[in-house]
């Protein structure tokens, strides 16, 4: 990739302050909302696509809508995330969607917190997070492209793969 490509790609932010409260939520596998014990949050990003932040109580994760189509992302940040116990998306916060030179979404990144497994979770450093980057392309899964405690790397992360 050009360094030029990677100068064009462009950040813009959705505050989690601003997601609104979403009665329910269809996937392929299950339904999600009050019923089933999650709070559905939807979160707004550009050019018409959006997150909804599923939070389970002691674990919270997105779910990517784009053109109609419902992409969890539950495996990468709940079901196989190995960096420490309950992960959740941390708030208050923001998810940073990046975007090429021509304004199409290219990524997702966004905070999580978790409790390290290595200390006590009564010790004040048993709190972590982490930056999880995602790369976005059309009609594919989201893939995570990696994580990063550094604004900068997740961004770069996400860059290198468009």
């Amino acid at each position: 990739m050009s360094i030029d490509a990677v100068a064009a790609s462009i950040s813009s932010y959705t505050d989690l302050k601003t997601c609104r409260p979403l009665a329910r939520l269809v996937l392929p596998e299950r339904q999600l909302g009050a019923e089933e014990g999650s709070r559905l949050r939807r979160c707004l990003g550009p050019k018409g696509i959006s997150a909804v932040i599923v939070d389970d109580g002691e674990r919270s994760w997105l779910v990517l809508e784009a053109a109609g189509t419902l992409y969890p992302l539950s495996r990468a940040m709940v079901e196989t995330f190995s960096l420490g116990n309950f992960p959740a998306v941390a708030e208050p916060g923001k998810l940073e969607w990046r975007s090429d030179a021509k304004g199409s979404v290219v990524g997702l990144i966004v905070r999580v917190r978790y409790q390290r497994r290595d200390v006590p979770a009564t010790a004040p450093s048993s709190n972590a997070s982490t930056l999880m980057a995602f790369r976005i392309r059309p009609g594919s899964e989201p893939e995570l492209a990696g994580v990063s405690t550094d604004n900068v790397q997740a961004r770069a992360l996400i860059d290198a793969g468009h």
